[in-house]
């Protein structure tokens, strides 16, 4: 069993979903950008439908990019990062998408409160910049290893852990009592991704409105998973990546 502290300190080091998760250490030229909210309901109201959830990435009172709900940044060190999201929408997710951008390359989005009425429909993103590389990993694809043809630029990423959806073999998700979270774990350097069903979750007693898993990451002392979701806690997966050995707590503030 992995101390909490340990698991606490692993999932401190891996992204979350926006707008819950807006911590980032990306940079351009030396100067940090910052992720911000832009709605507030007090100071703006009339705004929610177009605003509400959105993250944009600012620098020096511009705006370089948008984020929708469940976006995930990760910066590699070199000005360089990776985005992944869901395809498609809450209650029909068709994949991943996870692509890879040089900060350098970003361009300010003229008027991005007019801007983030598109990326508050589709619960994408905007960056005006083309990806170095980008890949989208198919809900349809079955569980375990798949071989899939993965971008050059992609392969300097040694793994990726990701929480993604099944729909093979019939697997659908309501928002209500139907859930079909899986785990995916990319390995470019050996052109494949794996896929675990969260059975844990997905046939366990849990609130899938309220309930999920939503950040993951791999400890690196002990090498073993573990994972933290929205009103469940802290966990530590077994060595199938199905199951969980642990979960710390599960309660309505977490």
């Amino acid at each position: 069993m992995i101390p909490l502290v340990d698991a606490e300190a692993a999932l401190a080091s891996v992204p979350g979903p926006t707008p819950w998760h807006r911590a980032t250490h990306l940079a351009r030229h030396g100067e940090s950008f910052s992720l911000y909210e832009p709605y507030d309901r007090k100071r703006d109201p009339g705004n929610l439908e177009r605003l509400a959830g959105l993250v944009f990435l600012q620098l020096e009172g511009k705006t370089y990019g948008i984020f929708g709900f469940q976006c995930y940044i990760k910066p590699l060190g070199d000005e360089r990062f990776v985005v992944w999201h869901h395809i498609g929408t809450d209650k029909n997710r068709t994949g991943l998408r996870v692509a890879l951008y040089d900060a350098r390359t970003l361009r300010a989005i003229p008027k991005p409160n007019v801007a983030a009425a598109a990326v508050r429909s589709s619960s994408s993103l905007l960056l005006e910049a083309d990806p170095i590389a980008s890949l989208a990993i198919p809900a349809s694809l079955p569980d375990g290893q798949n071989r899939i043809a993965i971008p050059e630029a992609l392969t300097e990423i040694d793994e990726l852990l990701m929480y993604g959806n099944s729909t093979t073999n019939g697997r659908t998700s309501n928002g209500w009592d139907k859930s079909n979270v899986t785990l995916v774990r990319l390995l470019p350097s050996e052109r494949s991704v794996y896929i675990y069903w969260q059975r844990w979750f997905n046939e366990g007693p849990f609130d899938f409105v309220w309930q999920g898993p939503d950040k993951v990451a791999r400890e690196p002392k002990s090498g073993k998973v573990v994972g933290h979701g929205v009103r469940l806690g802290i966990f530590e997966y077994d060595d199938s990546l199905q199951e969980v050995s642990w979960i710390q707590e599960i309660h309505a503030g977490s």
